[in-house]
């Protein structure tokens, strides 16, 4: 098993977390007939765990992810040498608003992947209808709906695991393909208002949309160009709100 391809996949891992909440801080927007509610606070632990093709399993990162009351989150993720030592650690942050980023500390620039709608109330939707739904299960005793995104060429898929009682929030992820398999699982979720401290030292820096504009290929590669459409429109407005940046 390449060592590379263990460590795209563990990256992988990390940007589908950050892309899972940004799913769930979505449906704030959504549908606003049903009662929205306000966003949970809370902080959850999660693990992954890959194991590549014919081997034994290897730990990945652990997610600390704090969000408050307000729809903002944290989310650190950190890789540990089998001492404890810190070997790597990746940032990333959510601002209702403002959008979601990764943080690059060696270049002290910012990464946006995703924007985030102003309005901070969530509206519950039936994950059951989505056509991606494939079963019911649970994580940590929250019932949870399962969703599955298989590749292109079937060789593979993903599987997200959605909280409704958190707001359908993304509690596991599994990432299966002919060379590995990959689960981030929450282990750990304390309800209420993380520590402030959290959210002082966030970043205000450049901030680079190299990261969006890939995404934007890749759509258009896929032969979604009205999604790619609409993706270039959001990369016009942010721009716009961020024109020295």
């Amino acid at each position: 098993m390449s060592p590379s391809f263990v460590t795209r996949l563990r990256a992988l891992s990390i940007i589908v977390l950050l892309l899972g909440i940004v799913t769930a801080i979505l449906a704030y927007s959504i549908n606003q007939t049903k009662k929205p509610k306000p966003p949970l606070a809370l902080t959850m632990i999660s693990r992954q765990t890959v194991t590549p093709a014919g081997e034994a399993p290897q730990p990945g990162f652990t997610a600390m992810r704090y969000q408050r009351s307000d729809g903002s989150w944290k989310q650190v993720s950190t890789y540990t040498s089998p001492d404890g030592k810190l070997q790597k650690e990746n940032i990333g942050f959510g601002l209702m608003g403002r959008g979601v980023f990764e943080v690059n500390k060696r270049n002290r620039i910012l990464y946006f992947i995703s924007a985030m709608p102003a309005n901070p109330f969530y509206s519950p939707n039936d994950l059951r209808r989505d056509e991606r739904y494939v079963r019911d299960d649970s994580v940590l005793g929250y019932e949870t709906r399962v969703l599955r995104f298989p590749d292109d060429d079937g060789s593979g898929y993903i599987e997200n695991y959605y909280a409704p009682a958190l707001h359908d929030l993304l509690l596991k992820t599994v990432s299966v393909s002919e060379e590995a398999t990959s689960v981030t699982e929450a282990v750990q979720i304390q309800l209420g208002e993380p520590s402030e401290d959290e959210f002082r030292s966030l970043p205000d820096w450049p901030i680079r949309f190299d990261r969006f504009e890939e995404k934007i290929e890749v759509m258009e590669n896929a032969g979604n160009t009205a999604a790619a459409e609409q993706m270039r429109e959001l990369l016009k407005q942010e721009r716009q709100k961020h024109p020295n940046r």
